[in-house]
């Protein structure tokens, strides 16, 4: 259910521009692709700068979380999705266009 979820909302994030040039077009809309890659934090900020690392999933329930979002929810939506390794140390390298 999560999962699903979490897929939905990326997949209809309206991020991308339409004929006018505002930012009123999905992930679904534009037919693009999704790189779902893990991270072993969860970060909360609060006032100032200090961070936690307590919010975070234990291992077995992240992990799980993660195929079915990539595996279930995003197939489910028909996203083409690539992926990482959970837990793996990873570069990650991408092409940014807008602004």
């Amino acid at each position: 259910m999560v999962a699903a979820s979490l897929a939905e909302k990326v997949g209809n994030l309206r991020i991308f521009e339409d004929e006018q040039g505002k930012m009123n077009r999905s992930l679904l809309e534009v037919k693009g692709a999704a790189l779902v890659v893990s991270h072993s934090r969860c970060m909360v900020m609060r006032v100032g700068k200090g961070t936690e690392f307590i919010s975070a999933a234990v291992p077995e329930q992240a992990a799980a979380l993660y195929e079915r979002i990539q595996q279930g929810g995003c197939a489910d939506l028909a996203l083409t999705v690539a992926t990482g390794i959970f837990r793996a140390m990873m570069s990650v390298e991408l092409v940014n266009e807008g602004p």
